[in-house]
């Protein structure tokens, strides 16, 4: 719903429902560490943002996606369940690597 004076937009979750998103989710959203950020448009309407997917994730945020806490995270990373890439000391994971992860215990809980 959106509050008036809000201009809402559609944002696209990781698992491709559509969600309505109001400006006043996008600084929150930003701050919880959403696998979407915003950034203004070019065009005439600057006042709209435009949804713009990330394509790595920190440890932290992967744990949010995944709804698993951050030392889970850093367990699968250790036993190789779940693949990474480092960048300098930091270590991000790819959200693909999240989508097979999921996959994989899909296919494990369905055989």
């Amino acid at each position: 719903m959106t509050v008036p004076g809000e201009t809402s937009v559609s944002e696209t979750s990781i698992d491709g429902d559509q969600l309505p998103v109001t400006r006043k989710d996008i600084a929150r959203r930003l701050s919880v560490g959403h696998t979407t950020i915003w950034e203004s448009t070019s065009c005439a309407c600057r006042d709209q943002p435009r949804a713009v997917e990330r394509l790595l994730l920190t440890p932290e945020q992967a744990a949010r996606v995944l709804a698993i806490g951050r030392s889970k995270v850093y367990d699968l990373l250790r036993s190789e369940e779940l693949s990474s890439i480092r960048i300098g000391g930091s270590r991000r994971i790819p959200v693909s690597a999240l989508h097979e992860y999921v996959g994989r215990l899909r296919s494990a809980q369905s055989a």
